[in-house]
């Protein structure tokens, strides 16, 4: 068990404490090279360049960092908010049919990410590194072809695996070789098992959202069902039906939960009262309560399935969660039971799972977090490993550039059409990078910098003496969704400068401007070197709709809103912006028997009701991450009224509202500190004007002197509110949390660890 939290939930940041790792202390010493050699061989058919990356964390130090083509274990260097640039610790991998050599040092765990064509782009932060997250909106490397694999190698041997925890990407084998010469694989394909998982992930009604397609025809990824719907590509409360049932069924007779196969006489037997499960052990002590979770709490693992690292809830709540996904609660009474020709039997279940799992030679698959349970998870582990492998699988002919997916009348998913005769030809790239000279254009060029006259004044909102950059003749269709951009600035050592930017649509290209989205400025450090401004800053202004373009222009404006020196933008390949369209011959065509697939207004953008909290100050889509802010120490009574409070904003909103009320999962620590309170406030702007129409503030948490993460929810109790809520149109939320009572910092669990639920749909 502890082996797979380690692999799908600390690496999915990697910057989990070493206290989750695998107990190598307590099993016997491995007799492993101290470099373990991993052949990555390329068999995908593919010519694209590979790059290899080797990334963890350091066991005994607990430093994050990467390996280099020599074995080398290095720490990264410091990160800042806003996230900076991490060093290209690219390693060149195997030309097609060819092998490279990788040399993975002793008490590393981990990823080897690799990646075809393009290299990836990671950040880093004083917390820990930012990892490609292609679900969450905006991220830089969500059209690059790539996967990973994921591995801790200790005193205690080797542990592989190949994971679709987060996505199905690029089919690869991995395994290990012993001392004593046997070799374990698993997660090999069936023959063309990539193009047979993506069409029948289209095929299966609903689920057709969740592959994402590049631009010229590449299938990149099919996405899981829980980081589908955080980006608002599948519906939220898809298996919320199946769970109430299952979870109502033990009303009226009795859970019994074995979670240990090499401890069978372990059972602990639950029973449901209303919306609460309880379970109990064999003497009758109450051992864990579990509240019904949602399609999310689900998808995750998480939530209220949340499995701490003990020996009773942790297994209670893994069981659990494993059989909600392979739609086995409620049906089969004691867990986990059954076999693989007894999963995903129900129409409300993991068809993402089932599908991956159907088309493994093994049967094996990391298709969800606690895949482990009844050993169904794409692993292999030698004590005493000699050598480790990962072959980078046959693609099929949904490898390279293909025909558009099959059209409305071949299948009733979500496809594409082809595009009329009457096409205006080639569309570019959603993504345009900032040239010399004001042009936007599809190839970045060679980097190089613009500079941005002084602002001597305050022009917050207001373009003055801006670089524009325009893009004229575009044709493309809206695709939902929002603007994304990031801009390299650098003031120099100049104090007091703030860079703002405007971004204008002219849908037709007749001089008018149909949408402007000014956004707010980012104040510039005066340290030399680049920072990056991205849309995260949040809007400050937005103007009109989106719409498809046809023959429109886009413009770029880049200005000093404050300061009294000049900065400097990159140009080239170090700024980019990527538009919220498609080439229309690749545009999503909905399907003509899911009507609730397609919104009647094409301003209504994807959307997703679970939001987490991210740093920095951001709410957003779930991140690659798990982190931890500091709330600084009240020091004084500020219960009811923010002070010195971490916030966390996601703008450009656009939902219905559902009814209800806010809910939120928050985890703090006030470590020893007595007398600590904790308090939240949560706030709409409904319409992103500036003013809020909706402000909850909540009870304070008193935390507890005993270092550990607790959890603050809704469930303290409104303390105040005013305003009403509505739907969100290009709207704003924010979240504040600061200390209300003590004299003591308090640690916040940020990414994974807290996350808000707001009452909305898309």
């Amino acid at each position: 068990m502890r082996i797979r939290r380690r692999l799908t939930g600390a690496l999915v940041a990697l910057v989990l404490a070493v206290g989750a790792s695998v107990g190598a202390a307590t099993l016997a010493r491995a007799v492993g090279p101290g470099q373990l050699p991993f052949t990555v061989t390329n068999n995908t058919g593919r010519a694209d360049a590979v790059h290899l990356y080797v990334l963890g964390v350091d066991l005994n130090s607990g430093r994050l960092g990467y390996v280099d083509a020599g074995g080398t274990f290095t720490p990264w260097p410091a990160g800042g908010l806003p996230p900076t640039p991490a060093p290209d610790v690219s390693i060149p991998g195997p030309a097609l049919g060819a092998s490279t050599v990788l040399k993975v040092p002793r008490n590393i765990s981990g990823r080897i990410y690799f990646s075809f064509g393009e290299k990836l782009t990671f950040f880093l932060t004083p917390d820990g590194l930012v990892q490609p997250a292609p679900w969450a909106p905006g991220d830089l490397n969500r059209d690059i072809l790539f996967d990973w694999s994921e591995f801790t190698y200790n005193d205690s041997g080797l542990w592989l695996n190949s994971s679709q925890v987060d996505m199905f990407a690029v089919p690869h084998t991995v395994s290990v070789t012993g001392a004593d010469g046997a070799t374990r694989r698993t997660g090999t394909l069936v023959d063309d098992g990539r193009s047979r998982v993506i069409d029948a992930v289209r095929a299966q009604p609903g689920w057709g959202g969740t592959v994402q397609t590049r631009a010229d025809g590449t299938v990149l990824r099919v996405l899981s069902p829980g980081k589908a719907a955080d980006a608002g590509l599948f519906g939220a409360g898809y298996l919320d039906p199946y769970i109430t049932s299952a979870w109502n069924a033990y009303a009226t007779k009795t859970l019994t939960v074995t979670p240990f196969l090499e401890q069978p006489d372990v059972k602990y037997f639950g029973r449901t009262s209303g919306t609460t499960m309880t379970f109990t052990d064999g003497a009758g002590r109450q051992v864990a309560t579990f509240q019904k979770p949602s399609s999310s709490d689900v998808w995750d693992c998480d939530g209220a399935l949340a499995a701490p690292n003990d020996l009773v809830v942790g297994p209670i709540a893994r069981t659990l969660c494993a059989a909600l996904h392979r739609s086995t609660l409620g049906t089969r009474d004691v867990q986990p039971s059954g076999g693989p020709a007894d999963f995903y039997q129900g129409t409300l279940t993991n068809h993402y799972s089932r599908i991956v799992h159907a088309n493994m030679v093994d049967g094996k698959a990391y298709g969800f977090a606690f895949d482990d349970v009844q050993n169904q998870e794409s692993l292999v582990h030698d004590g005493d490993p000699r050598a480790a492998g990962i072959d980078l699988s046959p693609f099929g002919p949904d490898g390279g550039p293909t025909s558009p997916p099959p059209s409305p009348t071949a299948s009733p998913s979500p496809s594409t059409s082809p595009t009329p005769s009457t096409s205006p030809g080639p569309q570019p790239s959603p993504t345009w990078y900032l040239r010399t000279g004001g042009a936007l254009d599809r190839s970045g060029g060679p980097a190089g910098s613009v500079t941005l006259a002084a602002a001597n004044g305050n022009h917050d909102g207001t373009p003055t003496n801006p670089q524009v950059f325009t893009a004229t003749g575009l044709t493309l269709d809206f695709a939902g969704g929002t603007t994304a951009f990031d801009l390299a600035a650098d003031a120099g050592t100049g104090v007091g400068d703030g860079v703002q930017a405007r971004i204008s649509y002219d849908l037709t290209g007749d001089g008018t401007h149909d949408r402007v989205e000014t956004y707010r400025y980012q104040a510039l450090d005066p340290v030399v070197g680049w920072e990056h401004y991205r849309e995260t800053q949040g809007l400050r202004t937005a103007t009109g709709t989106l719409g498809n373009l046809v023959g429109g222009t886009v413009r770029v404006e880049v200005w000093n809103a404050i300061g009294g020196t000049p900065t400097t933008v990159g140009v080239g390949d170090t700024s980019k912006l990527v538009l919220p369209f498609v080439d229309p011959e690749r545009s999503p065509t909905p399907t003509p028997t899911v009507t609730t697939t397609v919104s009647p207004t094409p301003t209504m953008s994807p959307f997703g009701a679970q939001l987490l909290l991210q740093e920095p100050g951001m709410l957003n889509a779930r991140p690659a991450g798990t982190a931890t802010a500091t709330i600084g120490a009240a020091n004084g009574s500020w219960i009811g009224t923010p002070h010195d409070a971490r916030t966390y904003r996601a703008t450009n909103l656009t939902a219905r509202y559902a009814g209800g009320t806010t809910s939120f999962t928050l985890t703090v620590d006030a470590g020893t500190g007595v007398g600590n309170g904790t308090q939240v406030r949560v706030s709409y702007d409904l319409t992103g004007d500036g003013r809020f129409d909706r402000i909850e503030t909540y009870d304070y948490f008193a935390t507890d002197p005993v270092t550990g993460w607790e959890t603050y929810t809704q469930g303290r109790g409104l303390a105040s509110a005013t305003g009403t809520l509505g739907d969100l149109v290009n709207g704003t939320v924010q979240v504040e949390v600061w200390n209300a009572i003590g004299t003591t910092p308090t640690s916040l669990g940020v990414g994974d660890s807290s996350r808000i639920v707001l009452p909305y749909t898309g």
